[in-house]
């Protein structure tokens, strides 16, 4: 990347496909997808070290969103991240229109 390389939470990766089924190491996933790439930059110049996990999804629906976050603050309590308060995340009131 042009402001440098951003690295992969690695630990926080394999918990995550620990917490939940639908997620799967799959790198070739984000060959031809640059969403990413648009959007880290601003990252890069909010916040000098950061890792993240990225995550491809297609059209999915809710039922996977759901099992998704719920494996997202699974992995996040297993790591013991603090960094935002995610825990709040628990009280969020699931609706499908």
């Amino acid at each position: 990347m042009r402001l440098g390389d951003i690295a992969i939470d690695e630990e926080l990766a394999t918990q995550l496909c620990k917490e939940t089924s639908i997620v799967k190491p799959v790198p070739a996933a984000h060959q031809f997808e640059n969403s990413l790439e648009t959007q880290l930059p601003f990252l890069q110049c909010l916040k000098n070290d950061f890792h993240i996990v990225p995550i491809c999804l297609k059209k999915v629906d809710f039922s996977i969103c759901k099992n998704l976050s719920e494996g997202i603050i699974k992995a996040l309590e297993h790591k013991g991240e603090n960094s935002f308060n995610y825990r709040k995340l628990r009280h969020v009131t699931f609706r499908v229109s």
